[in-house]
């Protein structure tokens, strides 16, 4: 019987070893009392790191979301309207734009799309108008 949990309770206390010492989040709020920000932080190694931000509109929706990684955005971060529908997507990596990225119109509707490349835009942007169609396209270097 012991032999048996002897290999469950070494499992066990190496994956609580890896996990992050304490984590939480911390809420500032508007003065109506909707929540305003909420950032996700965790200890490792005696150093607190941010690993996330949301950012709320004063009526409760989701403004702003995406990860953080050495106090930098990195990955994807979205915005949306007051009315909680999508208005951007953009790529960051250690805090620099790199990569896709998209914004709508508030009628849900493309107004642009393009590539970021070391925090210049690259590639071929398109522009759209309200309705959809394609207004202006353009070829960049990089």
């Amino acid at each position: 019987m012991i032999r048996s949990i002897i290999p469950f309770l070494m499992l066990f206390a190496l994956l609580q070893a890896c996990q992050p010492e304490e984590s939480w989040k911390n809420e500032i709020l508007y003065a109506s009392g909707e929540v305003k920000l909420v950032e996700s932080y965790f200890v490792d190694d005696g150093d607190t790191i941010i690993t996330g931000e949301k950012v709320f509109h004063e009526n409760g929706q989701v403004y702003m979301m995406g990860k953080i990684k050495d106090k930098e955005r990195d990955g994807l971060w979205k915005t949306y309207y007051e009315d909680g529908t999508p208005w951007s997507e953009t790529h960051f990596k250690e805090g620099i734009l790199e990569g896709s990225t998209k914004t709508w119109y508030k009628n849900g509707k493309v107004r642009f799309t393009g590539f970021y490349s070391d925090g210049e835009k690259s590639g071929t942007w398109y522009w759209y108008d309200k309705e959809g169609k394609l207004n202006k396209k353009i070829e960049l270097g990089k």
